[in-house]
């Protein structure tokens, strides 16, 4: 009774539904009934067609806003090199103010021994004999020397402490300024961190809205679901009769496509089917048959491996055994399609691109209106 009234894939005709259109700027907000939900979707077709364009060309002022908006961070990326840059020199500079202390210390002791020994030759005046004058004349000239070279020395060590004084008044400088310059790039990134997080926000309301607006129509859900299943070894071989008629019918219905029996990669296994449109999809539409893979809500998925990772292989058999059609790919585990069923359905994915329609006729892909489609599911590592 609750899969009857379910809003979106129950039958029942009591049940109120939205329009799926009101995300994209549809007026009509109240609940209706589905008849009346049928009914306004076929007095508003064209107008619900027409809302696309401009919510396309509004995401896409807004995604090209979050991108401007995240320019900061990797302005702020450039600013760190810089800050590291100036960081290294600034090391590099203390790191020879203190050689330079070194040596001066070194210096200063040299200095200070050559005064010593001037001061133990020192004698007085008094008791020099008067021959001996010319000699002592000589050592005071010595001395001046000394004291001169001393006097040089401190006026040098005095510019050495002023240079020094200044280096490391401008390292405690540049030291404010970076440390000002982190305090931003802090703040940047909290903001930048905020306009992600809205930007995911807005993805996965993005990401509802589509699925809500591609999920299959409840009828050729009900007409799949109520197929037996055709096997529980990861193999699907799909006998699609009629062929020249549902193309033609494709032509005249653009978005026409037909599902597969359900198959399993096992009896507790994924349920999954495969989706055609017979004159293309997407990028393959009008030129291409488009084949895709489904997903289905299973009995056994509370205790399967989330996301889905299995190999897809995809066959068209030319009835002659002469060329198949082969394309494979493997899953997205970050695609939604591709995570656990929350609907009947996930969204299909697969080969839009899948086989060219001039060349249908080349081999024996169709014979007497019958065509054969393969579906592998690599079940090797489950």
């Amino acid at each position: 009774m609750e899969a009857h009234r379910d809003p979106e894939n129950g039958d029942c005709e009591e049940s109120k539904v939205f329009c799926p259109f009101r995300l994209f700027g549809c007026e009509t907000t109240e609940e209706m009934k589905r008849s009346e939900r049928r009914q306004h979707d076929e007095n508003l077709v064209v107008f619900h067609l027409g809302l696309l364009p401009s919510f396309v060309l509004r995401l896409r002022d807004q995604l090209g806003f979050f991108v401007s908006e995240i320019k900061p961070l990797r302005e702020g990326v450039a600013v760190m090199g810089r800050l590291k840059s100036t960081v290294s020199q600034l090391v590099s500079q203390v790191t020879a103010v203190v050689r330079e202390n070194g040596s001066i210390q070194d210096e200063l002791h040299d200095l200070r021994s050559r005064l010593m020994h001037v001061e133990d030759t020192l004698v007085e005046p008094d008791s020099v004999p008067t021959g001996q004058h010319g000699s002592l004349a000589a050592q005071y000239q010595q001395i001046t020397n000394v004291l001169d070279d001393v006097k040089r020395a401190i006026s040098n060590m005095q510019g050495q402490f002023a240079n020094h004084e200044f280096l490391l008044t401008e390292a405690n400088q540049a030291i404010h300024e970076q440390n000002n310059e982190i305090v931003w790039l802090k703040r940047q990134d909290e903001r930048n961190r905020e306009l992600l997080r809205r930007l995911q926000a807005k993805v996965d309301s993005m990401e509802e809205a589509t699925r809500t607006t591609n999920l299959p129509p409840v009828a050729a859900l009900s007409s799949n679901r109520d197929q037996e299943p055709y096997s529980f070894d990861g193999v699907l071989l799909w006998r699609i009769s009629n062929v020249s008629a549902k193309i033609y019918d494709s032509f005249n219905e653009p978005e026409k496509s037909y599902y597969s029996p359900p198959f399993y990669t096992s009896r507790q296994g994924y349920k999954m089917c495969a989706r055609i449109y017979l004159n293309g999809d997407g990028t393959g539409k009008g030129t291409h048959i488009s084949l895709f893979f489904v997903l289905m809500r299973g009995e056994y998925d509370p205790l399967l491996r989330w996301p889905f990772r299995q190999k897809v292989t995809f066959m068209l058999l030319d009835q002659n055994n002469v060329e198949h059609v082969i394309d494979a790919f493997r899953p997205d585990p970050n695609s939604s399609s591709f995570h656990r069923p929350r609907r009947e359905t996930n969204i299909a994915s697969g080969c839009p691109l899948f086989f060219p329609l001039t060349e249908l006729n080349k081999h024996a892909y169709i014979k007497d209106e019958v065509m054969f489609i393969k579906v592998i599911v690599d079940c090797s590592d489950l």
